[in-house]
């Protein structure tokens, strides 16, 4: 089997990809090696021949669904497809039926091993039978075999997966997701499983310490912990407590930089703090959707939001400004608390300076006046700037607004507005005014975030909510975001 499926990874057929062949079926078999230790040291709870064989065809033959080029959504689907191709693979099924053949004679053991693949992914895995019929009449631990084989294919963050840098020759060009996905493995001096007392700890090494990589690594690390808060207690209870996790579970460690550091397009930087934001935000899913409807219909639109500390706007902020800038979209955020609304010219200046539009010293109606001429070109991209203001009724926050919205193309003008208790201007000029009420999360957002972003189970984010309401949390934004970072980490 093993010797098939280096066959089948002779050509990986999505070059853009990280590496799936040898290098991260040797990677995961270590990894699995490491974790199944406490298991094999034990006298009674070791793993049998079948189980073994299950378990390392499995790991040889879980990312061949990567093979089903024509599905735009191929690694979404993979795991099922490797199930597909693997179930169909015997020699026996008509050609047309069969998309791989594979050297497994044993009906059971091609159902187990076709489950094993797909349980790579956490949600494959968890709902398996605790045992069933892996080979033959022999039975097996179905569930931990998948629960072993999706722990150690997520901690494979070798360095060896990014195959792109590595090459002299480039016949194509990274997309920006890819491109970060790359990347991510380049900055990894290396990973490995170690043994502590008590129990096993990821440890990670990264290459640099700088901005990008603690960004790379907050991304990394926020998708690991959700994984593993579901992984880790379902792995204790399957190996009857033999394979724990020590506390920290995982050791990040930055080393200090001694090679040319990695770089990221302009592109790839945009989705990573995309990414980075779409991680933080507790949904606000109807204002999310109308924000990026206002950007694709090219809308002139001001939202206003509540600046009080009791609410999120600082998250949703940060968020504004990454989808903006993953829209390519020019963004620019100013503070005009104070006399600063007075003064047009110094803050016009600004949000020129962050669109990277430099301009000469000069008076305040030049500055104005640049600044009219240059948002009113046929040319000038979409916009999106974020305001936060402590005077809801300064009388000249509408003539900033007015210049904000300016336009003589089909180009969007949107504007974040942030003020006391959401009390903006009642309209700009033919702008659509578009206000949120952040009094609370409905609760549903609150627990959907719970459980996609940090991992947690249905009863388990019901649980955190009641235990907020009787906290008298629920009705402050700003602390929910707080209470999570407190409690559930």
């Amino acid at each position: 089997i093993y010797a098939e499926a280096l066959e089948i990874w002779d050509h990986e057929p999505l070059p853009k990809f990280t590496t799936h062949g040898r290098a991260h079926i040797e990677q995961v078999e270590e990894n699995l090696d490491k974790l199944t230790r406490p298991l094999q040291e034990s006298e009674k709870k070791r793993l049998s021949d079948e189980e073994i064989f299950v378990l390392l065809a499995g790991s040889c033959l879980h990312d061949i669904g990567m093979h089903r080029i024509d599905d735009p959504d191929v690694r979404e689907n993979h795991p099922v497809a490797a199930y597909d191709m693997i179930l169909n693979s015997s020699d026996q099924i008509p050609i047309e039926f069969r998309e791989v053949t594979l050297p497994i004679k044993d009906p059971n053991a091609t159902l187990a091993i076709a489950k094993i693949a797909r349980g790579h992914w956490t949600e494959y895995a968890l709902p398996l039978p605790a045992e069933d019929f892996i080979c033959g009449n022999k039975e097996g631990r179905l569930r931990l075999l998948a629960l072993l084989l999706a722990m150690a294919d997520l901690l494979d963050m070798s360095s060896v997966r990014a195959h792109y840098s590595r090459s002299s020759h480039r016949f194509y060009r990274l997309g920006p997701v890819s491109e970060l996905h790359h990347a991510k493995h380049r900055l990894v001096k290396g990973c490995s499983i170690k043994p502590t007392s008590p129990g096993l700890q990821f440890e990670l090494k990264w290459r640099d310490n700088d901005g990008l990589v603690n960004n790379v690594n907050g991304w990394v690390m926020q998708w690991f912990n959700a994984q593993c808060r579901q992984l880790h207690p379902a792995l204790h209870k399957a190996s009857d407590g033999l394979i724990q996790w020590a506390k920290p579970w995982a050791n990040v460690i930055f080393e200090p930089p001694e090679q040319r550091p990695v770089e990221l397009s302009p592109a790839a930087k945009r989705f990573l703090m995309l990414e980075r934001a779409e991680q933080i935000r507790i949904n606000r899913e109807a204002f999310a959707s109308r924000f990026r409807e206002s950007i694709a219909n090219k809308e002139a639109a001001v939202f206003l939001f509540t600046a009080d500390s009791d609410f999120d706007w600082r998250q949703l902020s940060d968020w504004c400004e990454a989808y903006g800038r993953s829209q390519q979209c020019h963004v620019a955020k100013v503070d005009v608390r104070g006399l600063a609304v007075y003064q047009f010219g110094s803050i016009l200046a600004q949000i020129l300076t962050q669109w990277k539009k430099t301009l000469p010293v000069c008076s305040s109606e030049e500055t104005t006046a640049r600044f009219e001429s240059y948002v009113k070109l046929d040319d000038t991209p979409d916009i999106v700037t974020i305001v936060k203001t402590d005077e809801a009724g300064n009388a000249s926050l509408p003539a900033l607004l007015k210049l904000l919205m300016l336009r003589n193309s089909a180009a969007a003008r949107v504007c974040f507005l942030i003020c006391p208790k959401g009390k903006g201007p009642v309209e700009v000029d033919d702008a659509t005014i578009v206000a949120f009420d952040g009094s609370t999360f409905p609760r549903e957002e609150v627990e959907t975030y719970l459980q996609k972003q940090h991992g947690f189970s249905e009863p388990e984010s019901k649980e955190i909510y009641n235990r907020m309401e009787r906290a008298h949390v629920t009705t402050r934004p700003a602390d929910v975001y707080a209470y999570i970072e407190d409690y559930c980490k």
